[in-house]
């Protein structure tokens, strides 16, 4: 006979919000929103025909069948948590050598590798820090990070990021009431990198403005340069907001000044690989869980 299970996205969040007695907390430990948490635990009380939190103001607290459902759970789902840590772990092994620059590994991978590191303990993360690129198919590292506009040649491109939003400091556009307009916008200096003045041409082709000339670029050699003098209040850059800019973004010492978001072909921040018949399963597993920190910081904007 079938299992029927009740759906484990609404059982994630009933559980999380019961530990926490919070729907708030909740949603930051899942990296959700709180009306998603909301609506996840509606849905398993519609389920299985049960109230399971009682609502008085901001405040919940769980019925008493709530309280039996949860200490039954919270162990399984610990259980299952552990089992595809475990697996995925396995054969996960030796030596991973990764080529980026300072810039990009300060912003989505240093800060969380000690997570990658709890997920496979049996790997040794090594990274080169590099502002030019490395040849990957000639040198001793299995994989690069980059920013810019592919394909490579002879070379796996695996996007991690590619969502583009013209992004300023607060200062550069006081007095102008937020989101601005790409006709505002195109009075304001640019900043680039190499390539991506066609990324601002994409952005307000986009936003159904056709402008050709007039536009006042300032082309940096990288992303974390174009940012550094963005964050001086000297410019717009287009970037990618998550993962690059979510703490400032957070704070609020950085505006998104439209909500209109790009994806140019082929352009974003990038995992690349030397094309073989079989990939490292290392590069893969990181690719994945650079995938994961993206979304989660994605979550938060």
């Amino acid at each position: 006979m079938p299992r029927r299970l009740p759906n484990l996205n609404q059982l994630r969040a009933f559980e999380a919000a019961a530990r926490h007695l919070s729907f708030r907390d909740a949603a930051e430990e899942l990296f959700v929103t709180q009306a998603a948490i909301s609506h996840q635990v509606k849905a398993l009380e519609e389920d299985i025909g049960r109230q399971l939190f009682v609502r008085s103001g901001r405040d919940v607290s769980l019925t008493d069948e709530a309280a039996t459902f949860v200490a039954a759970i919270t162990p399984a789902l610990d259980e299952i948590a552990q089992a595809a840590t475990t697996l995925k772990s396995s054969g996960i092994s030796g030596e991973l050598k990764l080529s980026m620059n300072g810039f990009l590994a300060s912003r989505i991978v240093t800060p969380f590798l000690a997570e990658f590191k709890a997920l496979y303990p049996d790997l040794e993360v090594k990274i080169d820090y590099s502002r030019e690129y490395v040849d990957v198919r000639s040198s001793n590292v299995d994989a690069a990070l980059r920013y810019g506009r592919g394909p490579w040649e002879g070379l796996v491109s695996a996007t991690i990021c590619n969502r583009y939003f013209p992004l300023s400091l607060p200062s550069l556009v006081d007095g102008l009431e937020l989101p601005l307009s790409p006709q505002e916008i195109a009075k304001l200096p640019l900043a680039t990198t190499p390539g991506h003045n066609t990324g601002w041409m994409e952005w307000f082709q986009a936003a159904g403005v056709e402008i050709t000339s007039g536009l006042n670029f300032i082309e940096f050699a990288d992303a974390g340069l174009a940012m550094d003098y963005m964050t001086s209040g000297r410019a717009v850059a287009l970037l990618n907001a998550e993962p690059l800019a979510e703490h400032e973004l957070a704070t609020g010492a950085i505006k998104i000044i439209s909500p209109l978001a790009v994806s140019p072909e082929n352009a974003g921040i990038h995992i690349v690989y030397p094309e073989t018949s079989e990939p490292n399963p290392n590069v893969l597993a990181f690719i994945g869980w650079l995938k994961s920190i993206v979304a989660r910081l994605r979550s938060k904007l």
